[in-house]
């Protein structure tokens, strides 16, 4: 019976997951800097075959230090190798991750003891949250799914260290420290930041002492460390200040802000898990302290547990860095997912008093997508509104260039005015299409009267515009929202001189 739970409950969540994973993903331009700078970063390894240090090599963009670490990066070049330079190529290996990321419970559901209603409770309830299905995440080609995925497996295979009791201790430790690695070398220390609670669980585990006994922890711990500073070293010795300008910049967002990202209050990311991620859902965490003192008999006590420690050190360490950003929390999106799907599994259980098992157990399942439902539809209209239109202002511009592409494919060489001293989105466009799709454009920061006569520009601003409206005839070729793509007629005056 439970096998045959599995088999339809997967095939179900799997068509569920198309619609808010790959539905319209190649729609929308890349997103104004992350994505973008992910993008620069895939172009140049795929062009070049080298890891790329400074953005300035793009049009118009000033220096701008890479001290991202490049196995994300490869992994999106391996597929632009694949399938093509395109949005949809860019975004494809971090939808395949979500989709792992989704599944992951089934995969190791029963080493864990987890009933096959926790597991698809647990995927549609990250299919059903707008913080996890949105820009930054799951629906562009930025890594934050990469390292909220490998941390997650990671802390997974810790919690099978601890509790397996037939003998694959060694080959959960290796996978621990295995995924560790991989999110170490997509988000730096990052990947880390679960080891607080990680600890935590190994006290209450009473394994401590154990853990420091096993000699495999600290090969493998030095090992991972050893490479993580040589690496940091060959960068230095590459590009001298690489480990200043990331210490100041990467690490240093923790006690103090940066890139003008303005102040939260220490309580932002636990609103952000209400208002975004888990939503009226929410409520239920209320209940784990009465579920986690009376189920201290149940299989899955231990996990609910976990994930109450692991969780509550990672919003903790967060809450009191000094910048906060909603992506940060990312990964902890499964580890909530998975603490709420338990708590589901065990009000079921003691609700339905339905002497019937498979009754019992299908009627569960129809309680979990009844609660979700109104969740799951609200992702698919947030997905369908953004379908052409971006989430942000500044990404207009990358959306009218590919909507011109599209519509007006004769027009391939205009400048693109913009008032921003940082474009990665434009920096990128330009680039790509000038060299491989036989455009000529450029980008214009600061228009003046310097147009001949017939030039075309694309602005997205309308200070821009009334600027250019003042010193020139205006002819409007094509319009959407507030963005113009405009043909530039002389005046009469400027004409005789």
């Amino acid at each position: 019976m439970k096998a045959f739970q599995n088999r339809y409950a997967i095939i179900f969540l799997f068509v569920l997951s198309i619609f808010p994973v790959f539905l319209y993903l190649d729609s929308l331009a890349l997103s104004s800097w992350d994505e973008s700078l992910f993008a620069m970063r895939a172009y140049h390894m795929l062009e070049k075959g080298e890891f790329l240090f400074n953005f300035n090599i793009f049009d118009s963009y000033p220096g701008h230090a890479n001290r991202k670490p490049p196995l994300g990066t490869l992994i999106q070049a391996l597929s632009w190798k694949v399938f093509g330079i395109s949005e949809l190529g860019l975004r494809l290996p971090i939808s395949i991750a979500t989709l792992l990321l989704v599944f992951t419970p089934f995969f190791m559901a029963k080493p864990m003891r987890l009933s096959p209603l926790v597991c698809f409770s647990y995927g549609l309830i990250l299919l059903s949250s707008t913080a996890f299905i949105q820009e930054h995440v799951v629906r562009t080609g930025d890594q934050d799914v990469l390292i909220c995925f490998f941390m997650f497996v990671a802390a997974l295979f810790f919690y099978r260290y601890l509790d397996d009791q037939s003998g694959g201790e060694r080959k959960n430790l290796i996978f621990f420290f295995l995924f560790t690695a991989l999110g170490l070398y997509v988000k730096t220390v990052f990947a880390f930041f679960f080891f607080p609670g990680l600890l935590l669980y190994s006290l209450y585990k009473r394994k401590l002492n154990s853990i420091v006994r096993d000699p495999l922890v600290w090969i493998f711990g030095f090992g991972l460390l050893a490479s993580f500073i040589g690496y940091n070293l060959y960068l230095e010795k590459i590009s001298p200040g690489f480990i200043k300008g990331y210490l100041d910049h990467s690490v240093g967002r923790f006690s103090k802000e940066v890139d003008s990202h303005q102040s939260e209050s220490l309580f932002f990311y636990w609103q952000y898990i209400y208002t975004d991620l888990f939503k009226y859902t929410t409520f239920f965490f209320a209940l784990t302290p009465w579920l986690l003192w009376k189920k201290k008999e149940n299989p899955q006590h231990d996990l609910l547990v976990f994930t109450t420690i692991v969780g509550l050190c990672f919003i903790g360490i967060l809450s009191f860095s000094a910048t906060k950003l909603s992506w940060y929390l990312v990964p902890y999106f499964p580890l909530g997912a998975l603490h709420l799907a338990l708590i589901l599994d065990f009000l079921l259980n003691d609700a339905l008093k339905i002497r019937t098992k498979p009754l019992r157990s299908w009627m569960s399942y129809f309680c979990v997508i009844i609660l979700l439902t109104p969740l799951y539809f609200g992702v698919i209209m947030q997905i369908n509104d953004h379908k052409h239109k971006p989430y942000l202002y500044s990404d207009y511009s990358g959306c009218m260039i590919k909507k011109l592409q599209v519509e007006k494919k004769e027009e391939k060489t205009y400048s693109i005015l913009t008032k921003a001293s940082h474009t990665p989105q434009l920096s990128f466009y330009v680039t790509w299409y000038n060299e491989k799709k036989g455009y000529n454009l450029n980008i214009d920061k600061k228009p003046f009267d310097t147009y001949q006569q017939g030039a075309k520009v694309l602005t997205c601003f309308n200070s821009i515009k009334d600027e250019l409206k003042a010193q020139y005839n205006l002819e409007v070729l094509q319009e959407w929202g507030a963005c113009q793509y405009i043909k530039i007629n002389l005046k009469e005056n400027q004409i005789k001189e």
